[in-house]
């Protein structure tokens, strides 16, 4: 770091009250905090319902330069690691205005951004400016707002290079770069920028947006094979970049941080300032977790149902054989109940009729006692209970009834 000038251009009082602050702004690790107040606890704004408000503001770099009037990827980090450490803290706020800034660190920041939203909510809010660098940023929060008037977007890498060869050579000046190493070098100030070191530093570029691209289209759920249509360094005013998927909202900052309070807000808060909305609130969750609940509970149902119908077609099987089997698997796949039988007459292939001189077998006496056996609530012919074991069980009775008759001497 550069050591401070000796002289300056600076009322007395106004330049010792500035030293002070620089070097309280360098202790902490952060280049926003002009107006920082020593006396305070915590390096950012807390507004009411625990809101931490962290400034994104001017040309960004990766660490301190106690000269730049812009913030630090070093200083943001420590006020997010803060901010989730302060019990007091609930949220934080990305307060943006900043025209981007370094390539290098940008990357890791929003990483560390992103980890911090699954502690505690991050919400971004732009005004003037949110571009590059700062978009990166900013398109990290769960939620992003933006005044009308703001710029968004600029996604994209830049860099300039400076030639003085020719300016050297006119006043007398020559150099000579010595290097070992064919790239070594490439895009110095004393030489013509060659077609191979272009080629270099411009690989370099494109692989930097890359990253950018990959990142935002991470952040917003964007399609980064449709970049053209929000990248490419393009600049949206707001409404436009709520348009392309850029932004969540067109909000002033009050209007955002009151929609924050709302949306953050605790049980115990929500139940004291608001009863009425918490009781529907209420209503609405005992609503979801009960249509959660329905559709298991009726699977149970249905398979316990397909269960006692297996059963019971087991057991008509064993004790009329196949042939009453198959009748009764065509009566059950029909959907028929005890009552329809009588109309299921020639599926059942059932006549009612007994030859003369012979004794049915007590075959539906046998079926009742067992399946009597297995249901507490009784089982009878042309009983109705509901459909599920009982039920198929009295459609297996009346089958019985109607095919060998109530006893054996019929």
């Amino acid at each position: 770091m550069s050591a401070i000038p000796a002289i300056w251009f600076m009322e007395a009082d106004a330049l010792g009250g500035w030293l002070r602050q620089t070097s309280e702004r360098m202790r902490l690790g952060s280049a926003v905090f002009m107006d920082w107040d020593p006396s305070r606890n915590r390096p950012y704004e807390l507004l009411d319902g625990g809101i931490a408000v962290i400034p994104v503001s001017g040309p960004l770099s990766k660490a301190e330069r106690w000269w730049s009037l812009g913030s630090s990827y070093k200083a943001i980090g420590n006020q997010i690691r803060q901010a989730l450490d302060d019990a007091s803290v609930r949220t934080i706020l990305l307060d943006c205005d900043s025209p981007g800034g370094d390539a290098s660190g940008v990357q890791e920041l929003a990483t560390v951004i992103a980890s911090a939203d699954a502690v505690k909510p991050v919400y971004a809010w732009a005004d003037g400016q949110c571009c590059s660098a700062a978009y990166w940023l900013a398109s990290t929060a769960r939620l992003f707002a933006a005044n009308p008037t703001t710029e968004v977007g600029s996604i994209g890498v830049v860099g300039v290079h400076l030639e003085i060869s020719k300016a050297a050579e006119s006043a007398g000046y020559a150099f000579t770069v010595i290097r070992s190493g064919k790239e070594k070098a490439f895009g110095n100030s004393y030489e013509p920028l060659s077609p191979e070191a272009m080629a270099s530093i411009q690989g370099r570029f494109d692989g930097l947006y890359a990253l950018f691209i990959q990142g935002v289209a991470a952040n917003r759920g964007l399609d980064a094979a449709k970049a053209g249509n929000w990248a490419e360094g393009r600049v949206f005013l707001a409404q436009a970049a709520l348009e392309a998927g850029l932004i969540d909202r067109i909000q002033n900052r009050d209007e955002f941080i009151a929609s924050i309070r709302e949306e953050t807000m605790d049980k115990k808060t929500l139940q004291l300032q608001h009863p009425d909305l918490y009781q529907a609130v209420l209503a609405e969750g005992k609503q979801a977790a009960a249509a959660e609940s329905a559709p298991d509970l009726e699977t149970a149902r249905t398979e316990a149902a397909t269960a006692a119908r297996q059963d019971v077609v087991a057991l008509a099987g064993a004790l009329g054989g196949d042939e009453l089997k198959g009748k009764l698997e065509a009566a059950l796949a029909a959907g028929l109940t005890g009552e329809a039988l009588t109309k299921a007459a020639s599926i059942m292939g059932v006549t009612g009729e007994t030859t003369a001189g012979t004794q049915k077998p007590d075959l539906a006496g046998t079926m009742l006692a067992a399946l009597q056996g297995t249901d507490a609530g009784g089982v009878a012919p042309g009983s109705t209970k509901p459909k599920g074991s009982a039920g198929s069980a009295n459609i297996l009775v009346d089958l019985m009834t109607k095919k060998y008759g109530n006893g054996g001497g019929q």
